[in-house]
């Protein structure tokens, strides 16, 4: 039998891609009081949660097809983008790609908004449109020095 740790090492991509769905049915459950009350909002919260589980699971699709193929060791080696390799930097490519389409999303093309009008979603005790805002500037700061940390230094990769 495989050790956890090696599982991990070399299935952490379909972990995190079954964690889609899994907040998929969870986020939905969450929104019925206010579907329930609004039943013109259905639409719309199928529409997110649609986007929520197709574009977040692409650089986990890309993770696991370079562990898969061999051409990745493992997961830790995403914890070395400056190692490179295709997979790894297609990887991060599509992270940061999601990145700038979800902030030009909220902040350019009403993101914000629609957030607001489908409460719920992310349970952020948050319903204000300069609120919901105000956490994606948190996050893309979060973002702005995580990854240069990691590309300059990475993180040590377990033996």
């Amino acid at each position: 039998m495989t050790e956890p740790f090696d599982f991990i090492s070399m299935y952490f991509w379909a972990i995190a891609l079954a964690m889609g769905p899994i907040n998929a049915v969870i986020m939905y459950a969450r929104t019925k009081c206010y579907r329930q009350a609004n039943p013109a909002l259905t639409a719309g919260y199928k529409t997110l949660l649609k986007r929520y589980l197709i574009l977040p699971s692409i650089p986990w699709v890309i993770m696991g097809w370079g562990i898969s193929s061999g051409q990745v060791a493992s997961v830790w080696q995403y914890l070395h983008p400056r190692a490179g390799g295709l997979f790894v930097e297609s990887f991060f490519f599509c992270v940061v790609c999601l990145w700038l389409l979800f902030s030009y999303w909220i902040f350019l093309a009403q993101g914000a908004e629609t957030l607001a009008k489908y409460p719920g979603l992310f349970n952020l005790p948050v319903k204000s449109v300069e609120a919901i805002k105000f956490f994606c500037y948190i996050f893309m700061l979060i973002g702005l020095v995580f990854f240069p940390f990691l590309w300059l230094h990475g993180f040590p990769v377990p033996k």
